[in-house]
């Protein structure tokens, strides 16, 4: 099984759909190798954080609207039921990995 090699923060023009507006901005950094839960949280958070910077700067100096990427978000929404069918198909995965 092939893990992930990049966590990608976005931001959407908020719709009544949850991740259907369009996309404002993106953040996008490397995993490094062998990280843990903890540290893929930091830096989730960190890229969020770093994202929300970035749009309330834009917002406070600018009266338009940020310009939209033109991308949509396709992901999957993943929920717990998802990560147990994950772990029974592979109870090889160490949980603190996911």
């Amino acid at each position: 099984m092939q893990m992930a090699q990049v966590i990608l923060a976005l931001a959407h023009v908020m719709t009544a759909k949850v991740d259907a507006g369009e996309i404002v901005a993106t953040k996008e950094f490397k995993i490094p190798k062998n990280s843990s839960r903890l540290e893929l949280a930091s830096l989730a958070y960190n890229g969020a954080v770093e994202l929300f910077a970035e749009i309330a700067n834009f917002s406070i100096n600018n009266d338009s609207e940020m310009l939209r990427t033109g991308d949509m978000w396709q992901g999957h929404v993943n929920r717990k039921e998802d990560y147990d069918a994950l772990l029974k198909k592979h109870p090889e995965l160490i949980v603190d990995h996911l």
